[in-house]
């Protein structure tokens, strides 16, 4: 299979993240099992593409979490707005949503989501000694940053400090 040019795979990661994101926004009803399975798909096909994509060099939480509310702006302008996305804003959409779906496969950001939902865990049934140490060492693996830590809005939303 010939390697699709990297702007090509950007607008593909882009338009199959919006069409799950349409999907899943249809408050009128659930999705019926057609949709459940395009869902499905478009997961699977947005994950693997991303894992074939490589972040810049040092791009971690702190960029992508830019980068997502630069995305979330288009977003707002693309629905919400009275005016249309340039060609050049257009394509920076499209390299944003592949480097933030990049991110996303990542040893990093899979560190974040295990630890969130550990501590989701430990806050309502508490952790088993196992889990308690795999916690323990994604922390010092990926030591929090108040500023920049998904955490912190989780433990402040259940009344604890972070640790």
């Amino acid at each position: 299979m010939q390697q699709k040019a990297l702007p090509e795979v950007a607008r593909i990661l882009r338009d199959d993240l919006e069409r799950v994101r349409r999907l899943r926004r249809r408050f009128d009803r659930p999705l019926n099992p057609a949709e459940e399975k395009e869902v499905s798909e478009l997961q699977a096909r947005i994950a693997e593409t991303a894992r074939t994509i490589n972040c810049p060099a040092n791009y971690g939480l702190k960029e992508a979490k830019k980068d997502r509310e630069r995305l979330e702006s288009f977003f707002s302008r693309r629905h919400f707005g009275s005016s249309a996305l340039s060609e050049a804003e257009v394509a920076e959409e499209a390299q944003l949503a592949a480097r933030v779906a990049a991110y996303n496969e990542s040893p990093e950001a899979r560190a974040w989501d295990r630890m969130f939902y550990l501590s989701l865990c430990d806050f309502s049934e508490g952790l088993s000694d196992a889990e308690a140490e795999e916690l323990e060492s994604l922390q010092k693996a990926y030591p929090s940053n108040d500023d920049d830590d998904p955490l912190r809005e989780a433990y402040e939303a259940l009344g604890q400090a972070p640790e």
